[in-house]
């Protein structure tokens, strides 16, 4: 059995698309697959994808019309057969020894997934910095595994919402049927904190081997305006999935009432002063849906 899926969205990144390539061919773990999905690419990407599936039969690749990063990575999971889901953004790149340090990790605990460190490259600059922000580690318990009931504070501070930091079990995905928002940005905010609800067993790697690159052009974060357009979008999914009895059907209540207290703590720290006329009167939208929410 494959032991881990390598799922890659991939589009017009031509510049980069090698290196990420050499990352995961490279990997000490040798039992993966690797399913590049070309995101409808317009460059030269396919055909170096192409390149690379011709010299390494682990390489599959899936063509599809431009639909983002969130379409793709659905897409590579209905053909994944491996035991463990990994995603990595095709201008990124991962450490080594990475997979195999993450795979034995979750193995040994069977852990529904595994939490790893990152680093950002600075492109312009060519030198790594630490991102030690992307998980808190003074709110995670001093013992593994865990789930979010042993976690201190906010559930949604201690990780990143993002899904290419941490290794899932496939059984776990299916079982709530966990995919990803099909928008154009920040498509894996619902897929990584449901799974942090919904997981039974957390593994937080500490090996310095065991970590994944993202690349900057300039520094930059995610800022409050992004966040809140993803709340609204966040809750709405959240809501109907319960509804129809989906993949958050038993713990879905709970997930909203934590994201709801998230945002609504985020928002009432604002760090800009120059919001527009539209940007408040969605603060004040999300504001009065949550005041709603909580009534009901």
């Amino acid at each position: 059995m494959v032991k881990v899926s390598v799922i890659i969205p991939v589009y017009n990144v031509e510049p980069y698309l090698k290196q990420c390539m050499d990352s995961v061919v490279g990997q000490t773990l040798k039992d993966i697959e690797i399913i590049c999905v070309d995101d409808g690419s317009t460059d030269g990407s396919l055909d170096i994808l192409r390149e690379y599936a011709a010299e390494d039969n682990r390489i599959q690749i899936i063509e599809q019309k431009n639909a983002g990063a969130g379409a793709a990575r659905n897409n590579g999971m209905r053909h994944a057969t491996g035991k463990y889901l990994s995603f990595l953004d095709s201008d990124d790149f991962f450490e080594p020894r990475m997979l195999e340090k993450a795979y034995d990790l979750a193995e040994k605990d069977q852990a529904d997934f595994v939490a790893y460190k990152s680093d950002q490259y600075h492109t312009e600059k060519k030198q790594f910095v630490s991102a030690d922000w992307v998980i808190h580690e003074n709110e995670i318990p001093p013992y593994h595994p865990f789930n979010h009931r042993q976690m201190t504070g906010n559930v949604f501070k201690v990780f990143v919402g993002w899904a290419w930091d941490k290794l899932f079990l496939k059984e776990f995905v299916d079982k709530y049927h966990l995919t990803f928002q099909e928008q154009r940005t920040s498509n894996d905010l619902l897929f990584v904190f449901s799974a942090v609800v919904l997981a039974k067993k957390i593994i937080r790697c500490t090996d310095g081997s065991c970590s994944s690159a993202t690349r900057c052009q300039g520094f930059s974060v995610k800022n409050k305006r992004v966040f809140l357009g993803l709340f609204l979008s966040c809750s709405d999914g959240t809501s109907g999935q319960t509804q129809r009895g989906g993949p958050v059907r038993r713990t879905g209540k709970r997930l909203y009432q934590l994201c709801t207290a998230f945002f609504t703590v985020e928002l009432q720290h604002p760090v800009r002063t120059d919001k527009n006329k539209t940007e408040r009167q969605a603060e004040r939208r999300m504001v009065q849906r949550t005041r709603c929410r909580r009534k009901e």
